[in-house]
């Protein structure tokens, strides 16, 4: 088998049959897999623990290589001898005698071939036979024993050198691709000692590099019932995950996930999808929420944009994608119109005491400082703002630019009040049922 790197997949492969025959191609298999598989077993083996053993099996050898070469001398000898006795008769003949000198001739031109394919032979069964090691290159190989995983890996390390490494102790590898699925392969190793070892090699199957890890797709799992598509990737953007190509997460590629692992999300995108049902987080969709209010959709977007309803722009997927409602059943009995408010004032009675703008004032209620109540008035409803306890002192939000805004004296960067406005604003409110 020959190694083919036409393309980004390097096969092992074997194409003589389909060279010289034209018939099909015999067996391949991918070439990392086999390399890998060959390169383990060879740190395996190189261990000092065996490294003895495998030296002591190269003396054995030496000595059998030594063996085999005094026979090839014998041979050379025998038939170098018969060559000079067939020259030294030829020389012997009478030259008139041209039967006998013929026969003589024909003979020495035998011995002549004879000892020339011998030469052949013997030089080629040298160049293919193991070198022996000198003690000095003994010592060098126990030492190189102990480091040899980081001088393989080392980037000075060519591949030439490494497959000198593995000519020390491997003198072939035999492979026979079975027809199975996955493709696998039976390697046999021939080991320098004459010892043979046999493993199967596997082929992952076609796109195993792109599989998901299963801590990843468990924890995907787990906030998939707490969390949308495009929150599930921020948050395991946060964690420092990635896909297993390396690439940030995505709402499309968090999506793929579910889908090809069957994982249901409990808060989904579409509104759609959870059909007419509030999600894991308890965010409703807007017709939902305008069917339990009983008002239009586009009314319940106005109040999105007032703040008297909550849905924070992170909600979204895209500015332009479906927004989601936070309803409780407080909310729904403060924006129901159906129950009294008179307790709390006005919004109208708001802005005079603080002499704000309406855009002001609802300003002010989007940034959580009032909570904004539906009160019926006759066959009408008007709103009324209940003073939320203060949290951290901040500077009011500034109303839109296109808004318009009446201005109010400033005492160090925030808005002035009236004397009656902060004994009202000190005054505890009474909680609403």
């Amino acid at each position: 088998m020959t190694a083919s790197y036409g393309s980004d997949h390097h096969v092992y492969h074997c194409r003589r049959e389909q060279m010289t025959y034209d018939l099909p191609l015999c067996q391949s298999f991918p070439l990392q897999h086999l390399d890998a598989a060959v390169r383990e077993a060879f740190f395996v083996a190189i261990q000092p623990a065996r490294l003895e053993t495998i030296l002591t099996a190269l003396d054995a050898v030496e000595q059998e290589r030594l063996a085999l070469d005094r026979q090839w001398q014998l041979k050379l000898e025998r038939a170098r001898y018969a060559v000079g006795l067939a020259q030294r008769q030829y020389d012997a003949c009478d030259p008139d005698n041209r039967l006998v000198a013929r026969a003589l001739e024909t003979r020495w031109n035998a011995a002549l071939l004879a000892v020339q394919d011998l030469e052949r032979d013997y030089a080629a069964a040298r160049r293919s036979e193991l070198a022996p090691l000198s003690p000095t290159e003994q010592e060098a190989v126990r030492r190189l024993a102990d480091d040899l995983p980081a001088v393989w890996e080392a980037p000075t390390t060519t591949p030439a050198d490494r497959k000198r490494l593995l000519r020390l102790v491997v003198q072939a590898v035999t492979v026979t691709v079975q027809d199975t699925r996955p493709r696998s392969a039976a390697v046999a190793i021939l080991w320098s000692g004459g010892l043979v070892t046999t493993q199967t090699v596997t082929c992952p199957p076609v796109g195993w590099h792109c599989t998901t890890d299963a801590a990843v797709v468990e924890r995907l799992r787990t906030l998939a019932q707490q969390l949308p598509d495009h929150q599930i990737a921020d948050q395991l953007t946060a964690e420092g995950l990635c896909t297993k190509t390396g690439k940030a997460w995505t709402y499309a590629r968090v999506a793929s996930i579910r889908k090809q692992h069957h994982i249901a999300t409990a808060c989904p995108v579409d509104p759609g999808a959870g059909a007419g049902r509030a999600r894991a987080d308890g965010r409703v969709s807007v017709a939902v929420a305008a069917q339990r209010l009983g008002v239009s959709s586009s009314l319940v977007h106005v109040w999105l944009q007032q703040g008297a309803l909550t849905s924070e722009q992170s909600e979204q997927r895209t500015r332009q994608s479906y927004r989601w409602v936070r309803l409780t059943v407080a909310d729904v009995a403060r924006l129901d119109g159906q129950h009294d408010w008179c307790r709390f004032p006005p919004v109208r009675q708001v802005m005079q005491e603080r002499g704000w703008s309406r855009a002001e004032a609802w300003a002010h209620v989007r940034a959580g400082e009032y909570l904004a109540y539906r009160h019926p008035a006759g066959q009408h409803w008007e709103w009324r703002l209940q003073a939320l306890p203060p949290t951290t002192p901040t500077a009011p939000p500034m109303p839109p630019t296109t808004s318009p805004r009446r201005e109010a004296p400033a005492v160090r960067g925030t808005l002035a009040m009236p004397a009656a406005t902060a004994t009202t604003a000190s005054t505890p409110t009474a909680p609403y049922d």
